[in-house]
């Protein structure tokens, strides 16, 4: 006599399904001819074993599982009140030697606009018997183009000419605006006599009777 068949449920039970939690794997594999029955539900069965564990309690808090917990980062007020301190000494540092390079930088300004007007003073005296002036009111003696060489290409000085005769002239530059703060070298100036030209610098007045005219050392490249 042909043994009786055993319907899919009772496959289920047999596999250690208790009654009611039968997978939807196994019930999709109940007629399974080919072998991926069993592939399937091990790894079901072995997923579902591991995500058991995964999501246990932590540090005695059940139902929190450790993809929910939350990790607490940042600084306490007294890194923060460091780090501050830090960057005060820096400031206090660096922030000055940072004004002085850039005011030593902007004295180019200053003898770009000299330059300009001892280019402008030989072509002068190319034509006339005497050296020229950067007068507000126009004489025979006034440079050409006297009132944009009254101040240096980007406005940081104001151009003067003094002394200005037969044999030769003195141009100076006076730091203005922010260039002011430039106490060493405030005023920059040349002198050109008998064809020679010095160079000078100072805070206020240029002393061009000293050996070195140059005490501000601002002409020094």
């Amino acid at each position: 006599m042909a043994a009786p068949s055993v319907p899919p449920r009772a496959h289920a039970l047999r596999a250690g399904n208790a009654p009611g939690r039968s997978t939807p794997t196994l019930r999709r594999c109940a007629d399974n001819r080919n072998g991926v029955c069993s592939n399937l539900y091990i790894s079901s069965h072995v997923s579902g074993h591991l995500s058991s564990h995964v999501s246990g309690p932590i540090n005695g808090n059940p139902g929190r599982p450790n993809n929910h917990r939350v990790i607490q980062q940042g600084f306490s007020l007294i890194e923060l009140m460091i780090v501050v301190v830090i960057m005060g000494v820096l400031l206090a540092v660096a922030y000055p030697s940072y004004i002085d390079s850039v005011r030593k930088g902007r004295r180019a300004d200053g003898i770009a606009g000299l330059t300009a007007v001892q280019q402008a003073q030989e072509r002068y005296r190319a034509n006339s018997p005497t050296y020229g002036n950067l007068a507000a009111v126009a004489d025979a003696a006034t440079l050409p183009n006297a009132a944009r060489l009254r101040s240096s290409p980007n406005a940081r000085y104001a151009l003067a000419v003094t002394g200005n005769g037969p044999a030769g002239y003195t141009v100076l530059a006076t730091a203005q605006g922010n260039q002011a703060d430039d106490t060493r070298c405030a005023v920059m100036g040349v002198r050109a006599v008998d064809g020679n030209l010095r160079y000078g610098s100072a805070a206020s007045t240029i002393d061009w009777t000293a050996a070195d005219a140059d005490a501000g050392n601002c002409w020094a490249k």
